[in-house]
């Protein structure tokens, strides 16, 4: 709850929580913004917030230690040391487009990638967005951090083979084994991989229940015989299909966070270069080469549009393009490993035929 600025529209917005639904109001100027703000407020207003941005940013990731990932924290711990070494210790209400597009031009100066320079930016507006949530800062002036992303080459997709997957799924035991199978055969994502739950399974159907964030519930996700196999493999050992000890508590059991040096490990005995991200791109892509729709393939890995599924788009027009040349030089009689023979006597023409109604 509180005020925003969206520079799409040049708008400032006041986020107001009433009788358990949200309310918003625009205005032209920031000015009107908090004056709205303080009048729906009168007792949460305590004036601007002197806080430092390191100060919040150090409170919010000991605060989210135990609630994130740890692949998230560490990205964030990251991007505090940056921020700290580049952009210094600003009050947190200081922070605003112009700061930003100043840390971008020297960051892009160091020689440091684009993308790179939007996660530093993104974690700087999480922070502030982390301020307004707890009532300590009313205006979040970089709110559209998504118009001060700087554009990223779109990179090549890697995806493996129908030789390299199975030589990586070779190069491995169980459970990281399963882990690669469950995740080329479905598409689904590291952290879905790892934090799957029995309870959440249904081999009986073939599906597996993961948390849509577009959708806010649980969504069925189809589980071919191949990935049923593999989770049938595993031990059952409680609640996770990939438990873990709490190193504190040996009694309390949750599930592993990562699987970065083992599979790094496989990784190079199967002469590969290659994240464990790229698994997902292996099954999506192989889908669309094997006739899945761009619909049915967003459904499955969970993408809320399809422009995140557009990006295999070509790989289905490359694959209907080979088929076509394929059978093109196969009727031609130049396709030398074909095995079917190719006609070349007259076809008979049919005799016409009448049918009465």
């Amino acid at each position: 709850m509180g005020v925003s600025y969206f520079s799409a529209r040049n708008t400032w917005r006041v986020t107001h929580q009433l009788h358990g639904k949200r309310v918003f109001y625009s205005f032209k100027t920031e000015e009107e913004a908090q004056a709205k703000w303080r009048e729906l407020n009168p007792e949460g207003w305590q004036g601007e917030s002197t806080g430092l941005l390191l100060d919040e940013a150090r409170a919010m990731i000991d605060g989210m230690k135990h609630r994130k990932p740890r692949q998230t924290i560490l990205s964030w711990e990251n991007s505090y040391r940056r921020i700290k070494e580049h952009l210094g210790n600003p009050a947190v209400s200081a922070v605003d487009p112009e700061m930003i597009r100043r840390y971008q031009v020297v960051r892009l100066g160091h020689g440091v990638s684009k993308a790179t320079v939007n996660r530093e930016v993104f974690f700087v507006s999480r922070v502030i967005t982390h301020c307004v949530s707890k009532g300590s800062l009313v205006t979040n002036k970089i709110q559209g951090v998504r118009d001060l992303s700087l554009p990223e080459p779109k990179g090549k997709i890697d995806y493996l083979t129908l030789q390299e997957v199975r030589a990586l799924i070779d190069a491995c035991d169980d459970p990281l084994k399963a882990q690669i199978e469950i995740a080329v055969f479905t598409g689904m994502r590291l952290m879905e991989v790892l934090s799957l739950s029995r309870k959440r399974i249904d081999l009986d159907r073939g599906v597996a229940y993961l948390w849509r964030k577009h959708k806010k519930n649980y969504m069925p996700v189809p589980l071919s015989t191949p990935a049923r196999d593999a989770i049938k493999r595993l031990p059952d050992e409680g609640e996770w299909l990939f438990p873990a000890r709490v190193l504190d508590d040996p009694t309390r059991c949750e599930h592993v966070t990562s699987n970065k040096t083992a599979f790094n490990k496989a990784v190079a005995r199967a002469n590969l270069k290659i994240s464990f991200h790229a698994l997902r791109h292996t099954f999506a892509s192989h889908a669309v080469m094997n006739g899945m729709d761009l619909r049915t393939l967003q459904e499955v890995l969970g993408h809320a549009t399809l422009d995140m599924v557009m990006r295999y788009a070509h790989l289905g027009d490359q694959h209907k393009a080979d088929a076509m040349e394929s059978v093109g030089l196969r009727l031609r009689g130049e396709n030398e490993g074909c095995t079917q023979k190719v006609c070349t006597e007259p076809i008979k023409k049919k005799s016409r035929c009448s049918v009465n109604y």
